[in-house]
């Protein structure tokens, strides 16, 4: 129910507590009576255990939690009343010392948690309760072969290991894993050499090496069900935020470019994907059953929408005063209503909470509403 902050070791805490009425406090086993101090010395990941109990009444039971000392420092604000429930994070991600992953109450107290390797990020439960996250060695976006994600009781046992049916050309990608009944889908940024990237501009060269993106279907046994790759479908100018990295450090400089940078991944019942691009400013919906894209929502700062490679339609964004999503992110379609989180990188215009109404037999994305960043500031990355 709470959480202490307490350093290294043995720590030094008074509990004082006055009971309600004619009930009485025990600490630990030890009784208070109805009121009292006892000074009681937890260690780091110690519970300590307050019963408050009273004639006609069950005992009521409250647990005090020692944190360890490098645990982050957490600022809750309730600005309004959220409804009881719990939310699991990954808290800190690469280079944080150490990460975690942790379950907080509607109140932001940490009820669960569990250091991490070096990081941890898209924490989920899985149906059977248990909890998944991606871990790496590697730097950067799905680069190394030895990057799984890693799903564990909550008792902290790793249940299992996931990668991508080839770790070596297709590395798992931590944006986005989604449980199957029969396996997972995976998201993956293979790399592709000899690429004409010119039509990016200054500093984009006619034999490059780049990141594309991958989304597979790899069943319980590791084997391939079904694969779809961007580059098949989106040409290099319909890139609208080119970014070069160098993440793949054994390549010639001056590094990869990252042509689409798919973030998330929605699967509807019919089996379709809602995939967000973050690099082509777009979210798109694939036919599972085709491979094709049935429609594309993307902004188009520069007027003249580019045509896509496949001919698939490109939605006419209305009611938008700001033209459609630039570097969104968690894309997801409830019905014929998409959310998603618009971070506006490098804009200068605030990151905001986006819904639309898509239309997909006219054409049309309608605005529905928006939540703008309070203090007017843009999202470098990540999602809501």
């Amino acid at each position: 129910d709470y959480a202490m902050a307490c350093g290294p070791g043995t720590n030094a805490v008074d509990i004082t507590a006055i009971a309600h009425r004619d009930r009485v406090v025990a600490v630990d086993g030890v009784s208070l009576g109805r009121a009292g101090t006892l000074r009681i010395e937890p260690q780091t990941d110690e519970i300590v255990q307050v019963a408050v109990s009273g004639p006609g009444a069950p005992t009521a039971m409250y647990h005090f939690r020692c944190l360890p000392s490098d645990f982050p420092k957490l600022a809750v604000e309730r600005p309004g009343d959220p409804a009881p429930g719990w939310y699991l994070t990954g808290l800190g991600e690469v280079n944080s010392n150490p990460p975690y992953v942790a379950i907080l109450d509607h109140f932001g107290a940490p009820i669960w948690y569990r250091r991490a390797s070096l990081w941890a990020i898209n924490a989920q439960r899985l149906s059977d309760g248990s909890i998944a996250y991606d871990t790496s060695e590697a730097i950067g976006y799905g680069v190394g072969s030895d990057e799984v994600a890693t799903i564990i009781d909550l008792d902290g046992t790793v249940i299992d290991e996931l990668s991508t049916d080839d770790p070596v050309a297709f590395p798992l990608d931590h944006h986005e894993l989604l449980e199957r009944p029969d396996g997972w889908t995976m998201l993956s940024y293979p790399v592709r050499a000899g690429v004409d990237v010119s039509v990016l501009g200054s500093g984009f060269g006619t034999d490059e090496f780049v990141v594309s993106g991958s989304i597979r279907e790899v069943a319980d046994d590791g084997s391939l069900q079904w694969e779809w790759e961007a580059f098949d479908h989106f040409g290099v100018d319909e890139v609208q935020f080119p970014v070069r990295f160098n993440n793949h450090v054994a390549l010639p400089d001056p590094g990869e470019v990252d042509l689409f940078h798919l973030n998330s991944l929605d699967r509807l019942d019919d089996g379709d994907y809602i995939v967000s691009a973050r690099h082509l400013d777009a979210v798109f919906r694939v036919d599972r059953s085709t491979g094709g894209l049935d429609w594309i929502l993307s902004s188009d700062p520069d007027g003249g929408a580019v045509p896509n490679k496949t001919g698939a339609q490109r939605l006419a964004i209305v009611n938008d005063p700001l033209g459609g999503p630039r570097r969104p992110h968690d894309a997801r379609l409830n019905g014929t209503v998409l959310t998603l989180f618009d971070n506006r990188t490098l804009t200068g215009e605030p990151a905001r909470a986006v819904a639309y109404e898509i239309d997909a037999a006219a054409g049309t994305a309608t605005l529905l509403w928006q939540i703008d960043e309070p203090r007017g500031r843009s999202s470098f990355g990540l999602g809501a």
